[in-house]
């Protein structure tokens, strides 16, 4: 496994609402305007499935000057239940329920997935890292707008992953799965700093920040712009399709990372993101981030540092669905690896 720092970012994609569903449903907007803000019902469920593939290509030092690079992708998925809600704001409990894994570097090779792998297995250095999540829970508290006030139970994984994976030879690489701000970027921030929290109409642009920490990078900052590009259908359902943009940077104040990054040279994420008019939620939403970082680690010679620069590309798909669908999903994946059939290839990027 590569010492490449490893970003977490969030995106959606479509699920059909469900008498259990965490979204109240309503009548859609008339006209071509639409109140672009949550509203939860209490004890509602849904699950929500992120998807994550990254490539990262590491240039000088060590990796030598035609550089070489790493491919992974993380799938992580939680039950989203909403615990209360009220005119101060809403509490959203997230309860692990699969995590999975997949690794290529020139250092070798690794897979795993909670649906089908033993996720006791302390011997799989994965397993012994992400497999004690399961069914544990993080808990947020929400602001009428979907600010995120507080949040725990991150701190309680973490502590019980370090007691678990003791040895582990990827724990340091997988601090960011850990982390309470990349949990809180993945399940909160990253969604919900795309409402506007007013009736827009097709044109309409607002904007938001987001600051978050990397385990790897330290500080960081997003600054968002969005607008209401127009109004279609997806599934047979009317949705306002939402783009945006946001720029990543260090803020001034930025306290630095395990990852001795010098500067980001560049950083940009594009995204698009339906917004169902009936559940009032971001049912899909999918974003690309590029990063090119610039560094200096230690060489041969301990008092001099090499420079090198790592371009990072991700791709990213948070998918919400309904209970029977991941129940549904999680005995097709559990039959299919028991008769050795690939995973069915997911559909392409909107």
């Amino acid at each position: 496994m590569s010492s490449s720092p490893v970003l977490l970012f969030s995106l959606f994609v479509a699920g059909q609402p469900s008498p259990g569903s965490s979204l109240k449903t309503e009548m859609p907007p008339t006209g071509e305007s639409v109140l672009l803000a949550p509203t939860y019902e209490k004890g509602g469920v849904d699950y929500l499935e992120f998807v994550q593939q990254i490539e990262q290509v590491g240039k000088g030092g060590a990796f030598g000057p035609a550089g070489r690079g790493t491919r992974s992708s993380r799938t992580k998925g939680a039950y989203q239940k909403v615990a209360t809600t009220s005119e101060q704001g809403t509490r959203l409990v997230f309860t692990f329920d699969r995590v999975a894994m997949q690794a290529e570097s020139p250092g070798g090779n690794l897979a795993f997935d909670s649906d089908i792998d033993d996720r006791t297995d302390k011997a799989h250095p994965v397993a012994a890292v992400l497999g004690p999540m399961i069914g544990m829970s993080v808990t947020f508290e929400l602001d009428i707008h979907g600010h995120v006030k507080s949040s725990k139970g991150m701190e309680a994984i973490y502590d019980k992953v370090q007691k678990e994976a003791v040895g582990s030879p990827i724990l340091n690489q997988l601090q960011d799965d850990l982390s309470s701000e990349a949990a809180q970027l993945t399940w909160a921030d990253g969604r919900f700093v795309l409402f506007a929290n007013k009736t827009v109409k097709v044109g309409d642009t607002w904007s938001g920040t987001v600051r978050t920490r990397s385990a790897y990078l330290g500080d960081l900052v997003r600054e968002y712009r969005c607008k209401l590009d127009r109004f279609d259908t997806d599934n047979g359902r009317r949705v306002a399709v939402v783009t945006y943009s946001a720029d990543i940077r260090r803020p001034p104040d930025a306290v630095p990372g395990m990852f001795a990054v010098s500067a980001i040279k560049s950083g940009r994420l594009e995204g698009t993101a339906n917004f169902d008019t009936e559940r009032r939620e971001f049912t899909y939403q999918s974003e690309a981030i590029n990063l090119v970082l610039e560094a200096a680690v230690s060489g041969p010679e301990p008092q001099k540092k090499t420079p090198i620069e790592i371009q990072s590309t991700t791709r990213q798909i948070l998918r919400l669905m309904t209970e029977l669908e991941r129940s549904q999903q999680k005995l097709a994946n559990f039959t299919r690896a028991k008769r050795g059939a690939p995973e069915p290839a997911k559909p392409p990027d909107k």
